[in-house]
């Protein structure tokens, strides 16, 4: 589930506010490094690409891609179709390092709740991303919906090329119903 996270443009994020966010994003840099380490070395142990996938040989592909370092499944894929154990990034995903694939490795997240708690520690308003990419439905939706609502959440993401019409609609109606109840108004964003 991705939380986004809208703040004022005056807002001073190095202030002690955001501590709990800046928090969040260090330890989730951390977790992606540790990720993508756990996948690539259970590649390497698994001698693919005859040796030639090892931890040390990615960081020194990514780096040639970008220094960012912020690296993810999609650059272990490019990593692969370079090696040529694979012929494209979908191949590398459905072989290797999908979600149901020999090499994949379930990453750490935090809540829900603490993604909206760190973005209203620093003032923010908190909006869960395109609801349509999660397909949730019927009571799964209904569930998740008052989960965020009595964590807090701010508002949702009501139009994106993941959500459907029917997705849509549900959110003006959750948005419309919490408004009839509470007199309290979520923000819709695009």
């Amino acid at each position: 589930i991705h939380v986004l996270g809208y703040f004022p443009p005056s807002s001073d994020f190095s202030s002690p506010a955001f501590e709990p966010l800046r928090r969040v994003i260090r330890e989730y840099k951390v977790t992606k490094i540790r990720h993508n380490e756990a996948i690539v070395k259970k590649m390497e142990d698994a001698g693919i690409g005859e040796g030639r996938v090892t931890v040390d040989g990615f960081y020194a592909y990514a780096h040639t891609i970008s220094d960012s370092g912020n690296y993810n499944r999609v650059h272990i894929a490019r990593y692969l179709v370079h090696l040529n154990v694979v012929s494209s990034i979908s191949e590398a995903m459905e072989v290797y390092i999908g979600k149901k694939c020999p090499y994949y490795v379930p990453r750490k997240t935090i809540t829900v709740a603490e993604a909206i708690d760190a973005i209203h520690a620093g003032s923010g308003a908190a909006v869960i991303a395109h609801i349509g990419e999660y397909h949730f439905s019927g009571t799964r939706l209904q569930t998740f919906f008052d989960y965020c609502l009595q964590n807090g959440v701010d508002g949702f993401e009501l139009l994106h090329p993941h959500n459907t019409p029917e997705d849509a609609m549900q959110i003006l109606a959750l948005a419309d119903r919490v408004l009839r109840t509470s007199g309290h108004t979520l923000l819709l964003t695009a």
